[in-house]
């Protein structure tokens, strides 16, 4: 039981480890660093919650048809491309000043294919996946150390992300992201 209760947790944990809730918790406060009012940002993030309602519902419909793990490095692939062009576009382009500046623009349709790729592929289909690992007769208990672990490593995520960004700036934060989720998601 073991394997199968460390594999269901491990999936939950990385679920948090790429970075999803500092895309989902931040979103507006990265929006409105790069130039987005602050209206304008809350707009934008109501269209990252349309995109992200939308991929979810797709990835509903396909999961059986596409399989699990195909699925699973689809998502790694399209969220450590999508985190590797933010985190190179925040490092290398001008502090934008308005909504239309590259590094805002790139910036919004950043977070916006983060959040496709996760919606399409990480977000349902670890959550399909924890159930099947995990055998009947511990199932529930299991479950809940699994989610434990899910909301402990959101808490890390969330709680973290202020200070790095303070610290080293968004590029090189999004940047660890990216490698993060690349040596974990590719192995």
């Amino acid at each position: 039981m073991r394997p199968a209760l460390l594999a269901a947790t491990g999936l939950a944990v990385f679920q948090q480890f790429v970075g999803i809730n500092t895309i989902i918790y931040y979103a507006p406060t990265t929006l409105t660093d790069v130039g987005f009012g602050k209206t304008s940002a809350i707009y934008a993030n109501l269209i990252i919650g349309v995109v992200n309602v939308l991929m979810t519902v797709i990835a509903i419909r396909i999961i059986d048809r596409v399989g699990r793990k195909p699925t699973l490095f689809a998502g790694v692939a399209g969220m450590v491309a999508s985190l590797l062009v933010l985190g190179i576009s925040l490092s290398v382009l001008a502090t934008p000043h308005h909504p239309g500046d590259p590094a805002a623009i790139i910036t919004l349709v950043c977070l916006g294919t983060f959040i496709a790729s996760f919606a399409a592929t990480w977000g349902p289909v670890v959550w399909v996946m924890i159930p099947e690992v995990l055998p009947l007769s511990v199932r529930g208990t299991a479950m809940g150390v699994a989610v434990f672990g899910n909301w402990a490593a959101n808490l890390l995520v969330s709680q973290t992300f202020p200070v790095l960004l303070d610290k080293v700036g968004p590029g090189p934060v999004f940047l660890g992201y990216a490698e993060w989720a690349f040596s974990r998601g590719c192995s």
